[in-house]
């Protein structure tokens, strides 16, 4: 339970850090108007959101094996430039038994802090086209 409660406090400490980030540099001071406010906020919880999500997709996507053929080849082209590791190649099929088992579990957290974060996006977006007139 503690891990669990780590792990989605770290997630939503580092989107809140984002959003804070991209609110400062935009110079959000409260003095705007509601539109201009509602599109800030808007933004600022759009992007940690899809951060978190797309980083949750990158997780499931190396779990599947996407990565697999590029990484045999920077490690190949990286002992081949190393004088004398050259010769201690190994196959394709050697590296696939050797990296067998490695997956990362229990990143469902990212994908469901992302979609918080979207969600309360999604609410500003609203009120923003409440106010707006334009």
């Amino acid at each position: 339970m503690k891990t669990k409660l780590l792990k989605y406090g770290v997630a939503v400490l580092i989107g809140a850090g984002l959003a804070a980030v991209y609110l400062i540099l935009r110079d959000f001071t409260g003095e705007e108007p509601p539109a201009e406010r509602y599109r800030m906020l808007c933004d600022a919880f759009t992007i940690p959101g899809s951060l978190l999500m797309l980083s949750a997709a990158l997780v499931a996507l190396a779990n599947a094996g996407s990565f697999t053929g590029l990484s045999y080849s920077f490690q190949h082209l990286f002992r081949s430039l190393i004088p004398g590791m050259g010769l201690k190649q190994e196959s394709y099929r050697e590296f696939l038994e050797r990296r067998e088992g490695r997956k990362i579990n229990g990143y469902g957290f990212l994908l469901q802090v992302g979609i918080v974060f979207m969600a309360v996006a999604l609410v500003f977006y609203f009120l923003f086209y409440r106010v707006f007139e334009g």
